[in-house]
């Protein structure tokens, strides 16, 4: 048992060692074992008893903290034969033996770490009941602990044998300090101080590592670590991590091998999410918002810009890739523009594109029947709905076939149908989604029929499969060959602006396009900058005509070589003010 004399001595050791660390820059590092200088009495000592090893709740789940204490159970191990405990908080009555691992919110912790910078890292020997080891960042944690087991217990040296209960000598101090090249940082022109990083445990933690050490290196200052919920809304700039905005919520919910990043900059705020649905696909996306950012010097100072983006990762391995080969526009009205397309994959096969971007502030969406009436069981091609709609006094610009129908039967609408405010009729199964516009101007793209009845709606058209939403893969995962089969595809998109993108991918043509299967039709809506996307009827059906010279031109080849006769279109009307 140990004297009363020998923890007092202890205790004057652990006091008189606080200001006794031992400072060296990078490739000036003191010998292993180095000893702080004090004139206390040197006091060793072999653990025989287990220490509770303590980590910040933060760091519960943080992979490089979890590891680096597995680390430090298994020296102990062997080393002294002593197995060690982990525990993210003090529980019982002491005394206990500790290890304090990072930023445990613990004063002694607090005191080591007040001076380390992201990229530093220090172990003290405090007393025989006290041992301090953390860096400036979980990663530099890491180091410090392999450092510890090296330095301090013999254990993790290349090539040597553990030294079985070798002594430890209180006081052994040991601090890296890395060198940093600038005085101050900024991002986007705001100081580090005032940013944030916002995770939903220590696995985001542990993924977003890299960030942390990006931002850090040039000063060594740290990038302020919160939850969501600690969040005030007052923060000038927040990267979050795993997560989709500011309130935490993921926003990536089907596709496990996908990512999103995106940036926004409002009003000299800064937003920059890096979500995905697994761990990997977190860590890709942090990696690649890092690729993105602009490095500006000015003397001591330095600016990361991280522009406005939205990168999109969809993992579909097992899709051919797309290159574009050819892009041409053209300004059909005030607000409606007409883009061209043509791709070719890796293997030489073609693909041609046809889309409309429309602005609703210049142009509303109307849907097209059958000479422009209201029966629900009749079908007219698309041109010629277009001029039913045009002779009834109406300036349509372009648009796109609409929904699925019965065929062999009466020419039914398969999907909600709603003209000018009368409900035609219902969806027939839960399943359909639909496109609608309220008589206020907002689109509204939903995969439940059954919503309508929420909003004033003006227009809906039926569909089936939500393909895109909140910029990711949605509806895409079907093994069917409906889902999986290269057919041409008609779609109708929003993006995060308000404005709709109407598109067709032509197929079943092998000289001229070949198609599409869902996951393709979500990708290229992404690249064309919906964020919601709606997969309307296709195949035969595909077609997107516009009004050139005062005539209805269809723009994309047809794969039946004709006009097929369909329920509704899906049109845009120029509003009579302009």
């Amino acid at each position: 048992m140990r004297t009363i004399i020998r923890k007092r001595l202890s205790l004057l050791l652990a006091v008189l060692l606080l200001f006794s660390m031992v400072s060296c820059n990078k490739g000036d590092q003191p010998p292993v074992g180095t000893e702080a200088q004090t004139d206390a009495p040197t006091v060793t000592f072999v653990p025989t008893e287990r220490y509770n090893i303590f980590r910040g709740e933060l760091y519960r789940t943080c992979d490089e903290i979890v590891d680096s204490i597995g680390t430090l159970q298994t020296a102990f191990r062997t080393v002294y034969g002593v197995t060690c405990s982990a525990y993210s908080q003090v529980s019982g009555d002491g005394p206990f033996n500790e290890i304090l691992v990072g930023d445990t919110g613990r004063p002694e912790s607090t005191e080591l770490l007040r001076d380390l910078k992201v990229n530093d890292y220090a172990y003290k020997v405090v007393s025989e009941n006290l041992i301090l080891i953390a860096g400036g960042c979980a990663a530099k944690t890491v180091e410090a602990v392999d450092r510890f087991c090296a330095d301090v217990l013999g254990y993790g040296i290349e090539g040597q044998r553990p030294v079985e209960g070798k002594p430890i000598t209180v006081g052994t101090t040991y601090v890296y300090r890395d060198t940093y090249t600038h005085q101050s940082v900024t991002v986007n022109g705001i100081p580090l101080a005032d940013l944030t990083l916002a995770v939903s445990g220590g696995a985001d933690l542990s993924l977003a590592q890299p960030l942390i050490q990006a931002i850090g290196k040039y000063t060594g200052e740290h990038l302020r670590i919160v939850d969501y919920e600690q969040l005030t809304g007052n923060e000038k700039g927040v990267f979050c991590m795993g997560a989709g905005n500011r309130a935490g919520d993921d926003l990536v919910s089907v596709s496990y091998d996908a990512y999103k990043v995106v940036s926004k900059v409002e009003s000299g705020d800064f937003t920059v999410c890096m979500d995905a649905t697994t761990a990997l696909y977190r860590k890709r996306a942090a990696e690649a918002l890092l690729k993105t950012v602009k490095v500006t010097e000015n003397g001591d100072s330095v600016n990361l810009e991280f522009d406005e983006c939205s990168l999109v990762n969809f993992g579909f391995k097992d899709l051919p890739e797309w290159h574009m080969t050819k892009e041409t526009t053209m300004q059909l009205a005030d607000g409606v523009t007409y883009i061209y397309r043509e791709y070719e994959d890796e293997n030489g096969k073609p693909y041609k594109v046809h889309a409309m971007e429309v602005d609703p502030a210049k142009a509303y969406f109307y849907m097209g029947s059958r000479n422009d009436g209201y029966a629900s069981t009749t079908v007219q091609t698309v041109p010629n709905q277009m001029k039913a709609a045009i002779a009834n006094g109406l300036q349509v610009i372009g648009g796109v076939n609409a929904d699925f129908f019965d065929m062999e039967g009466d020419g039914h609408p398969r999907g909600l149908a709603i003209k000018e405010g009368v409900l035609i009729r219902e969806a027939e199964d839960a399943d359909r989604g639909y496109f609608g516009y309220t008589y206020d101007g907002q689109i509204i793209i939903s995969d439940s029929p059954t919503t309508h009845t929420k909003y004033n709606l003006r227009t809906a058209v039926g569909g089936r499969q939500v393909v895109l939403k909140n910029g990711m893969p949605a509806d895409v995962g079907g093994t069917d060959s409906f889902s999986t089969t290269a057919h041409p595809r008609t779609l109708v998109g929003v993006k995060e602006d308000g404005k709709v993108i109407l598109a067709v991918i032509d197929g079943r043509q092998p000289a001229i396009s070949n198609g599409a299967p869902l996951k393709r039709c979500a990708q290229l809506m992404a690249e064309l900058g919906a964020d919601t996307a709606l997969n309307l009827d296709g195949g035969g059906s595909t077609t997107l005509s516009v009004v050139e010279n005062g005539s209805v031109v269809t723009k994309n080849s047809l794969s039946g070589g004709a006009h097929r006769s369909v329920y509704n279109s899906l049109l845009v009307v120029l509003k009579p003010e302009n």
